[in-house]
């Protein structure tokens, strides 16, 4: 199936709800999801959380992904994007710099955009992940319990 922008802006908007309250944070290399729905239980929307590989420096390094129907992506959150992202208008999004990429029926998720200023700490995983789920306006946010697995610190 593919969107138009205007259809995947219209969803990115629309209003979801999580599935499950429990939400658990995903060990480092791997991902979690969490299922929702729009709030006439007739669209089927998951978001996704994945932690780089690595060091204890690495575990601010997350990706934050919108699925519309499990496969179209409609928008990707990288905290620590590797890489230069050089536009197709000719900006540029410096590496290691937080970054979105929101679906375009041309461009695919190629051009990555400066981080709203919504995301207020992009290098706290739990914050993130709130900010993220009122980014693409999940309702029931106040109702989340977190588990937050391998994070002990010893600091």
């Amino acid at each position: 199936m593919k969107l138009t922008n205007d259809d995947a802006d219209f969803l990115i908007k629309l209003q979801k709800k999580l599935l499950h309250h429990m939400v658990r944070i995903p060990s480092a290399g791997e991902y979690q999801s969490y299922p929702m729905k729009d709030l006439e239980n007739i669209r089927d929307f998951t978001a996704r959380m994945r932690l780089a590989n690595g060091n204890r420096s690495d575990r601010k390094k997350a990706t934050y992904i919108l699925f519309y129907e499990k496969n179209i992506q409609l928008l990707r959150l990288d905290t620590y994007g590797t890489g230069v992202h050089l536009n197709s208008d000719g900006t540029i999004i410096p590496a290691h710099t937080p970054h979105i990429h929101i679906y375009d029926e041309i461009e695919g998720d190629h051009n990555a955009y400066p981080l709203p200023q919504s995301f207020a700490n992009p290098s706290e995983l739990l914050e993130t992940l709130i900010d993220f789920f009122d980014y693409v306006n999940v309702v029931d946010v106040d109702k989340i319990q977190v588990i937050e697995e391998g994070v002990l610190d010893f600091e």
